[in-house]
């Protein structure tokens, strides 16, 4: 292990857009050699959907500066039913191989699948997400 960065943020960010929006979260770390791999580490916490549909489900994505590396998945909150849900953390790791000695950042984005319901991460004060980042030598 060369190095470990660690950030949180806990503003509530919103979107009923079914393109990806920013959640804030994002870290910068640089590599000290360009073999080095970048294991990532996400906490997305706070997730809400609105209970305007039963079809309103949210997608998260890892970028790595403008390139998305990695979507943990999609339909995250769907209940098949127009009920608010609440406090959902979607958890995921990705292991990266940037080969660069150059700053990068990561960072997540989400949208609405549905494009007409609005999805929440840290959705109130209580949820913070937080990103890690662990520079592993090769």
């Amino acid at each position: 292990m060369l190095q470990v960065v660690n950030a949180t943020y806990g503003t509530v960010a919103t979107t009923a857009s079914n393109t990806y929006q920013e959640t804030g979260l994002s870290l910068a770390i640089t590599p000290s050699s360009a073999t080095s791999k970048v294991l990532v580490l996400i906490h997305q916490n706070g997730c809400q959907k609105s209970a305007t549909s039963a079809s309103i489900r949210m997608s998260l994505r890892l970028l790595r500066d403008s390139t998305t590396i990695h979507t943990p998945g999609e339909l995250f909150l769907f209940t098949n039913t127009g009920i608010d849900l609440y406090g959902t953390t979607i958890s995921a790791s990705y292991l990266d191989s940037p080969s660069t000695t150059s700053s990068i950042t990561y960072k997540t984005q989400f949208k609405s699948e549905s494009a007409f319901g609005d999805v929440h991460v840290q959705a109130n004060s209580q949820h913070t997400s937080s990103i890690t980042l662990l520079e592993i030598g090769a």
